[in-house]
């Protein structure tokens, strides 16, 4: 959290409960249960946080997925997506 999305304030984070972070950042609660049906639980995360997203960044070119082990290399992310047109709806990954 204190590595690549430091600074960031176009980040966020989800859980099924929400909690503060190290340097002040927070996880977003969504309703999703953690617990036995862990496969239900990613899923219904996936959903919510882009939907978070979306409300939050509603002029957003790009919306991006990354899991919390996951170090991400703006800049480069940033060269990656140039060749798309950010006015399609594309799936990259």
């Amino acid at each position: 959290v204190v590595t690549w999305a430091e600074g960031r304030e176009e980040v966020i984070f989800v859980a099924a409960g929400a909690s503060e972070l190290p340097g002040g950042r927070y996880v977003e609660a969504v309703p999703c249960a953690d617990g036995p049906g862990a496969s239900e639980a990613v899923c219904c995360k996936v959903v919510e946080g882009f939907h978070l997203a979306l409300q939050r960044f509603p002029a957003a070119q790009w919306l991006v997925m990354a899991s919390d082990d996951t170090y991400v290399f703006v800049e480069q992310l940033r060269s990656e997506l140039e060749i798309f047109n950010p006015t399609k709806q594309i799936y990259v990954g």
